[in-house]
């Protein structure tokens, strides 16, 4: 009796959940960006190399702090913890996006 139900119930899924016709309105295309002087790409690194600088200065010295006060095993709480805040912080401090990356 179940399978009858299901066999029943299969094509009133496929009628409703194709019945929806597509929006016919196309979809905007977003310009490519322009593409940026030498000039002004220079400084963009420039400006990021110095966020991350500061970033690295700010999370360093309260992870030393951490380590001073609690030892070795304090370090682990202060990244897991203590470093996103400070990290989001700096990200609006400068109004950029800061994310970890690794090798």
């Amino acid at each position: 009796m179940r399978w009858v139900a299901s066999y029943l119930a299969l094509p009133l899924l496929l009628i409703v959940g194709c019945s929806k016709t597509p929006d016919s309105t196309p979809t905007p295309v977003a310009h490519a960006p322009a593409v940026l002087s030498a000039e002004v790409q220079k400084a963009v690194a420039q400006r990021g190399k110095a966020i991350v600088a500061e970033t690295f200065s700010l999370l360093s010295s309260n992870l030393q702090s951490a380590i001073q006060q609690g030892g070795v095993s304090n370090a682990l709480p202060f990244c897991s913890l203590a470093a996103s805040p400070l990290t989001a912080g700096m990200a609006s401090k400068h109004g950029v996006s800061i994310r970890r990356v690794t090798h």
